[in-house]
């Protein structure tokens, strides 16, 4: 396959949001023959790829709770709650849907 006509091909698949391991196999060459292609298709910014749709971000209520350092103003104004004892630890989720695959991902 042509050098040229292998980057067209790696630029068309990453655009489909294929991984350097699946060009390849699609390609019928190595993941380490592809990997420089990949990466000269990324170089030139045709590797860019649209993020999948948010779904939802998630974060524990009482993420404040003993905050020890000064809010800063963009942060989400929560009421203070009262003191649980437990403080420090924060959960966060955050849910992408991939059309490719018809669940969440990430």
């Amino acid at each position: 396959m042509a050098s040229d006509e292998a980057m067209e091909r790696v630029r068309v698949l990453r655009r489909q949001g294929r991984s350097p391991k699946q060009i390849a196999q699609v390609l019928d060459m190595t993941p380490v023959a592809v990997t420089p292609l990949v990466r000269a298709v990324a170089a030139e910014g045709g590797a860019h790829l649209a993020a999948p749709a948010l779904a939802g971000c998630w974060v524990s209520p009482d993420w404040a709770v003993g905050l020890t350092v000064q809010a800063w103003p963009g942060w989400p104004g929560l009421p203070a709650p009262a003191e649980s004892g437990t403080s420090g630890m924060v959960t966060v989720a955050v849910g992408h849907h991939d059309s490719r695959r018809h669940f969440f991902t990430r």
